[in-house]
């Protein structure tokens, strides 16, 4: 059954979707969605599993998908089938408490947070502490609101949290809602910044606040509508909500509303485009993450296609001073299954003085090389641009390890004296895997070099 499974992977297209395991009863055992349909699904094939997901795999039968126009679009998707399927695996593989829910308030200003555990708070209000009496026995939160008994929407469970998370940080820099924890005297930072209404959360006092208050009315019924709309993209809605908006905006220029209909386009243009961003970071290049090691399989085999080799270690290595002062240098690895920082080596540059990284760099590699204990990369990339190319490959010429460089502003890859290729017209796969590998490299020389400067100031200290 499984080699049957396995003939149908390469039909399956390389977007953006929901998958469904069904058994041999067509009863859906599983969902889980995927920026990569094919890669994701074919993780599931190409590894060893253990427990559960092992036992889940023997009872595959058949593989359904469903594309979603976009990232976030999948995130909804998902999270609408598993609560209408209620897959067995994915009860037994995550419970309720690993699961995200968005819980909505009611009253004039409603807020939203995230939880785990929706079943405890179903009958719960927040309230800011300063609003009218609250007659119920009152109950503190851990973020500090204060709680009243009310009836609560939850939506969920959605399985990312971190998707979750970046999707609602978008949604509000369209659609601004409250989550201040206390009144104001003034308007608060989140209002300057466009992510609140403002006095959503303002005391009421005489004078400019005042004024602002009288305007109660016009603002409680943008923010309602605000939070509707959040609620009905949540709930996957997101086309019928644009086709509210267009119509409102077409009503709107009809009546010469010009100020209003270009509000409303502003607003779809801000909708679409939240929908375009990518939700994916370089967490889910981590293998232990839902989907990391899939995507690293893929930008490791296009990788390898590039270069003519089969690639199984990659080393990065940056540079790091300040003026040529305390210069500090890093290996990052990559060692064909994850990015692996027990093989991470620091260097403190020993022959080079003044700011001069080409220089810097030939060192570090010619040291490299007398490292046979180490192991043996197939690829050396380093961080800079075509200076830096030039001394990789003089350095590795008598070698076999390929040499290439990361260049910044716009982000390249100098793969040859005569070729470099954009990130953007690599795979996202790719480009993210070296971005993390190149950000992992920087954040290792640098905590070096700030371990070594600090080690510097203190000794300078008690001389003086």
């Amino acid at each position: 059954m499984i080699s049957n499974l396995k003939k149908q992977l390469n039909k399956i297209p390389v977007l953006s979707g929901v998958y469904l395991f069904k058994d041999n009863k067509r009863k859906i055992i599983y969902i889980g969605k995927a920026i990569n349909l094919r890669v994701r699904i074919k993780s599931y094939f190409s590894q060893k599993l253990y427990g559960l997901k092992a036992s889940m795999l023997t009872e595959i039968a058949k593989i359904d998908y469903e594309i979603t126009d976009t990232e976030i679009d999948a995130l909804i998707l998902e999270s609408q089938l598993i609560k209408k399927y209620r897959p067995k695996y994915n009860v037994m593989l995550k419970d309720d408490k690993n699961y995200f829910y968005v819980v909505f308030t009611s009253g004039e200003f409603p807020k939203l947070f995230i939880t785990h555990q929706p079943q405890k708070v179903e009958s719960l209000k927040f309230k800011v502490k300063s609003e009218a009496k609250i007659k119920n026995k009152n109950l503190q939160s851990k973020n500090k609101f204060q709680i009243s008994n009310f009836r609560l929407q939850v939506l969920g469970p959605y399985t990312d949290g971190q998707a979750l998370k970046t999707t609602l940080r978008y949604l509000r820099k369209v659609f601004p809602y409250c989550t201040c924890k206390n009144q104001h005297e003034i308007l608060c930072l989140k209002s300057h910044l466009g992510l609140c209404v403002g006095v959503c959360c303002l005391k009421q006092r005489r004078g400019i606040n005042a004024e602002l208050t009288r305007k109660n009315s016009e603002f409680k019924k943008a923010y309602a509508k605000n939070i509707e709309i959040i609620i009905n993209i949540l709930s996957g809605k997101r086309k019928n909500i644009l086709r509210k908006l267009e119509k409102e905006m077409k009503i709107a220029a009809k009546r010469e509303d010009f100020e209003k209909a270009a509000f409303l386009r502003n607003k779809i243009s801000a909708l679409n485009n939240v929908f375009q961003h990518k939700i994916i970071g370089v967490k889910d290049y981590d293998p232990r993450n839902h989907g990391g090691r899939a995507s690293i399989i893929a930008a490791r085999d296009e990788i390898s296609r590039i270069f003519g080799i089969k690639i199984n270690r990659i080393e990065f290595y940056d540079v790091s001073n300040i003026s040529g002062q305390l210069a500090t240098a890093s290996m990052a690895v990559f060692d064909g299954e994850r990015i692996n920082r027990s093989k991470y080596r620091k260097f403190k540059i020993k022959t080079i003085f003044g700011a001069d990284d080409p220089a810097m760099m030939r060192e570090i590699l010619t040291r490299r090389l007398n490292h046979k204990e180490w192991g043996t990369p197939e690829l050396i990339i380093v961080d800079g641009g075509i200076s830096q190319f030039g001394v990789a490959q003089k350095v590795l010429k008598n070698s076999k390890i390929k040499g290439a460089s990361l260049a910044k502003n716009p982000d390249r890859l100098f793969v040859s004296s005569l070729k470099q290729i954009s990130l953007k017209d690599l795979s996202r796969d790719l480009s993210l895997f070296l971005r993390n590998l190149r950000d992992e490299a920087h954040r290792f020389a640098i905590a070096y070099h700030r371990k070594l400067r600090s080690k510097k100031l203190k000794s300078d200290f008690y001389i003086k």
